[in-house]
């Protein structure tokens, strides 16, 4: 294999147009770039869906995300061979402290390109602004966009800290990136190879996993570091947050109808909330 990191092969839409094209075999990008394609992701991506990581794992692994996996492959002929941890998301700016809703009000916040986001960050308050990941840390700091919504490891490792003066907890969103490969180029190996590829896949989620729980504070010290405020919400403060985006799901409802649905999503959400 030969591995491209850091964009260099383009932004996440370009990974996944070039992917289902079989151009490329195999990438791994953010959940919402999937929104382009099929709407079948667009449900996990609804705000304040999971209570912690342990529950969105446990979603993930179980058999509505096998769905979720066979739905996307059979309508964009990509297969997610493991759904990677890309951190829960937070929130950074450069004008001000956000504890409420009301502090988001005039704030040009880049979102994901996903009309799901958009509509979060609408109900927010914000001014939302879909935008291509790479080009966010030039936005930033041209003041192009106020603001961004990243977990602590992305903001951490591409610097956003040096360009944006305060970052909330929010956990509006659990964030996965799929590690997928181009089905017609999967279903081409012979079984042997198939095999090597679905355990290197496991293996490689729980790596990734792993690491995301073991760097999770020495990211939030790099950003402290760089001189960044952290502001951690109290239970409270969240759930004012989470009452300002029960309009999202209303706004999924009206406008998508995927194959596994909203209530199938939500009663498995439910199931893994309540168990951890």
């Amino acid at each position: 294999m030969e591995v491209y990191d850091n964009n260099t092969l383009g932004g996440s839409r370009e990974l996944v147009e070039a992917v289902q094209a079989g151009d490329m075999q195999m990438c791994e990008t953010s959940q919402s770039m999937y929104a382009s394609f099929t709407e079948e992701l667009m449900s996990v991506g609804l705000p304040f869906l999971f209570k912690n990581r342990q529950a969105a794992y446990d979603f993930y692994d179980s058999e509505v995300g096998t769905q979720l996996a066979e739905a996307i492959r059979t309508q964009t002929g990509i297969r997610i061979v493991g759904y990677f941890e890309n951190g829960i998301r937070q929130l950074t700016n450069s004008k001000r402290p956000i504890t409420s809703p009301d502090d988001m009000k005039g704030l040009k916040i880049r979102v994901m390109e996903s009309p799901l986001y958009i509509d979060m960050f609408t109900q927010m308050g914000a001014n939302p602004m879909p935008m291509s990941f790479a080009e966010l840390y030039t936005a930033l700091q041209q003041g192009t966009v106020d603001g961004q919504d990243n977990p602590y490891a992305i903001t951490a490792t591409n610097a956003f800290y040096e360009v944006q003066k305060y970052m909330t907890d929010l956990s509006h969103t659990f964030d996965i990136t799929c590690f997928s490969i181009n089905d017609e180029f999967y279903q081409s190996l012979p079984a042997d190879l198939q095999k090597v590829v679905d355990e290197a896949a496991k293996a490689a989620v729980e790596v990734n996993r792993q690491q995301s729980i073991d760097k999770e504070q020495e990211y939030i010290k790099t950003i402290q570091d760089g001189g960044c405020e952290i502001t951690f919400l109290t239970d409270e403060q969240r759930n004012v947050f989470r009452e300002a985006t029960a309009g999202t799901y209303d706004f999924f409802t009206k406008n998508y109808n995927p194959t596994v649905t909203l209530e199938t999503v939500l009663a498995k959400a439910d199931e893994v909330n309540a168990a951890n």
